[in-house]
């Protein structure tokens, strides 16, 4: 009995070391586990800052992920042999300790590398990020940025029907294949955390600047409302549709650009293999269940509030959805209609109202005035009467200028005036997209919405935006100031030796109100000069989506002079100027 009680003893003895050599010891010999505690299961080990209290969800945590791993790994037709294992799931409170926990594991002192990490934070969904490893183990390495971000949204929600959002959204925002290959080329399809930092195809280590500063620049990326993510879904979609289900878009995956992935499984051209793509998705996409949602949703967001309020009522009726209700709100306020806004938001409860509430808060006893298609919302009805007429002049002045056609503009230009900051970075996120694709501007009462506006309208008609801020700003300058004024201004920098030459000038070279007035004449020459096609050609040729090409190159192209030769021709024609 004393040998047993010995035996027992000592395999306690040996249970507390081993244990104090997985808690303990591991943690103080690998610097990046310290301050770590870590919770096994058969296929993950669970690590969690060990004086934070989110580490009392880790049982459900193991039980969601084991569930989601066996799910992944049947639809995507994996080997389970092929997923290293265990998976590392480093999980964080917040952003700080995810950017703090890659920096120690990938950073100079770290000890260990880790074959399968995993970061999420504590909340997150698990799934998208863990579709991510199974298909980087499983499938391997993907070159194209469009098969891998649709299909790592796929597998994180196979049953949605992304087709509703190609469906729901109008021409204008729509992005063809081709034009998502363009997006793709210029690098506009971020990678995710997932791929920076945690992909076997990432690097091992961090050493270089660059790297570093992706670390204190990372942001957990949210690509729900995202339009190339989410066509790049549906594109999926279609493909496992069409083209023998998982196992066909597992034939196109691999090393090589997007074009010549796709043409393993099928031989039609790119332009084709668009066009089927988006005639499917509108048929599926109209009868998915949240088609209305996402139609209204993006005409809001494409600069037509009133034909997004009119859809948003339609589907209101009996609707108890609470984003197609908050979708209704920002739509009556977009409008001006703060009572119906108010009426609309009664039906709502928990967070979605909370967050309505706050703008009904912000948007109490606002007025709102109109004029041909501007709108504008303010705090008191004299401030709004005052701009929108202003403004509406104003506007007129740019189309007809840029000889922009009607079919080309918004239906309603919506202009939302702030008391101060705080206010504005509350309101701003009623609308979905940024101004050039919206055209809704969020302002301070005292922001020059004149020049905003003439800064923004090109890049809405044209469909595209320049990469240049020299020409946006300076075509804003020529729309919006009198030739004489400016040619006033241009002169008293020549004579007082201000002057920087044309070809050399940005910002940084010079005092940024200097850039604006010489970039001003500069575009006010080539207005008055070459006319509004010249402005258009170079607009579109210096936007990513358009030719791509250096400022310099595409007034050579548009005006066949370089920036050099334009600053003479400029120059002479400030000094013969005549009011």
């Amino acid at each position: 009995m004393a040998m047993i009680g010995g035996l027992l003893i000592g395999g306690l003895g040996i249970g507390i070391a081993i244990a104090i050599l997985i808690y303990l010891v591991q943690p103080a010999a690998t610097p990046e586990l310290q301050g770590l505690v870590c919770y096994r299961t058969e296929e993950f080990n669970l690590w969690y800052p060990k004086d934070s209290s989110i580490k009392s969800g880790h049982s459900v945590l193991a039980a969601e992920l084991e569930e989601e791993l066996r799910d992944l790994i049947a639809l995507l037709h994996v080997d389970l042999k092929l997923i290293p294992r265990p998976i590392d799931v480093f999980v964080h409170p917040d952003i700080s300790d995810l950017q703090s926990s890659i920096m120690k594991r990938k950073g100079p002192n770290a000890s260990s590398t880790y074959t399968a990490p995993l970061d999420l934070l504590v909340g997150e969904d698990p799934r998208p990020r863990l579709a991510e490893l199974v298909l980087a183990f499983g499938w391997g390495d993907c070159r194209s940025q469009i098969l891998k971000t649709g299909m790592r949204m796929y597998a994180a929600d196979p049953n949605r029907n992304f087709h509703a959002v190609v469906a729901g959204l109008p021409d204008r925002l729509f992005l063809s294949i081709p034009q998502l290959i363009r997006l793709e080329e210029k690098n506009r399809f971020p990678p995710s955390l997932y791929d920076q930092f945690d992909s076997p195809y990432s690097p091992a280590a961090i050493v270089s600047l660059d790297a570093f500063k992706g670390i204190f620049d990372l942001r957990v990326e949210n690509e729900t409302g995202s339009i190339p993510a989410l066509e790049s879904a549906s594109l999926v979609q279609f493909l496992i549709e069409q083209e023998g289900g998982i196992t066909g878009v597992r034939r196109a995956w691999g090393k090589g650009s997007t074009e010549r992935l796709l043409a393993r499984i099928t031989p039609e051209s790119i332009t084709h293999l668009s066009e089927g793509w988006r005639e499917a998705a509108l048929a599926s996409g109209m009868k998915a269940p949240d088609y209305h949602r996402w139609h209204s949703y993006y005409l809001l967001a494409s600069g037509d509030p009133g034909r997004a309020y009119a859809e948003a009522r339609k589907y209101l009726v009996g609707s108890a959805d609470p984003a197609e209700i908050a979708i209704a709100v920002k739509c009556a306020i977009s409008m001006g209609d703060f009572a119906a806004a108010e009426r609309i938001a009664a039906g709502l409860t928990g967070e979605v109202y909370a967050e309505m509430k706050r703008y009904l808060t912000l948007f109490h006893g606002w007025a709102t005035a109109s004029s041909g298609t501007i709108r504008v919302l303010a705090p008191d009805r004299a401030t709004a009467q005052e701009k929108v007429k202003t403004l509406q002049t104003s506007y007129q002045e740019v189309i007809r200028k840029l000889a922009l056609a009607p079919a080309e503009l918004p239906s309603q230009v919506t202009v939302f005036l702030y008391p101060d900051q705080a206010t504005r970075t509350v309101g701003e996120t009623i609308t979905p997209l940024p101004p050039e694709e919206s055209a809704a501007f969020h302002l301070l009462v005292d922001d020059d919405a004149v020049f905003q506006l003439a800064r923004t309208i090109p890049a809405y008609a044209f469909r595209m935006d320049t990469y240049s801020n020299l020409l946006r700003d300076g075509l804003a300058v020529a729309l919006t100031t009198e030739t004489a004024d400016l040619v006033a201004q241009g002169r008293r920098l020549r004579q007082e030796g201000r002057w920087t030459s044309l070809y050399i000038l940005d910002y940084g070279t010079s005092d940024p109100n200097t850039v604006r007035i010489e970039a001003g004449l500069m575009l006010k020459y080539v207005l008055d000069h070459f006319g509004p096609k010249a402005i258009r050609s170079i607009w579109i040729g210096t936007s990513p989506l358009g030719e791509d090409l250096s400022l310099d190159s595409a007034i050579r192209e548009a005006c066949g002079l370089s920036r050099e030769e334009l600053d003479k021709s400029v120059g002479e024609w400030i000094d013969c100027f005549s009011d």
